[in-house]
């Protein structure tokens, strides 16, 4: 039965679309005169945990994956999709009830003459499913 949340992967996986979002970021709410925008930069780029809330985790996103524009702001909306497929990965045993992926990605906003899914599709044939998503442990209530 075909599904218009339905999904066919270049790995072969029947992929479902579970959920789909995508709000605005902070750069479509600030000011945008050059101005205010730097000073403001400084503040967003470069935060500072005071000392007594602990160690100063250093950051684990690469800033050159965020594709900053030119002002260093990020693009206008975070994207989040939530995939599922029935298929598992790497199960011979049949011990899992599937596999799933939540993606999330920046980006401007999507061409008006396209859809959701298609948007999604473009995004996400660029890496492997077998690569990146994870297998789903059964519920069991008797544990």
């Amino acid at each position: 039965m075909e599904n218009k949340n339905n999904i066919i992967y270049p790995d072969g996986y029947q992929i479902f679309i579970k959920g789909f979002t995508f709000v605005e970021t902070y750069a479509n709410s600030l000011p945008t005169d050059t101005k205010t925008l730097n000073s403001l930069n400084k503040l967003l780029i470069y935060p500072s945990n005071p000392l007594e809330w602990g160690y100063d985790i250093p950051a684990v996103i690469n800033r050159n994956s965020l594709h900053f524009d030119s002002n260093g702001l990020l693009p206008k909306y975070l994207y989040q999709v939530w995939l599922y497929s029935p298929k598992s990965i790497n199960d011979p045993l049949g011990k899992y009830e599937g596999s799933q992926l939540i993606c999330n990605w920046f980006g401007d906003s999507m061409e008006p003459s396209i859809s959701a899914q298609q948007y999604i599709i473009q995004k996400l044939y660029k890496f492997s499913w077998l690569d990146k998503a994870q297998n789903i442990i059964p519920f069991n209530p008797k544990r």
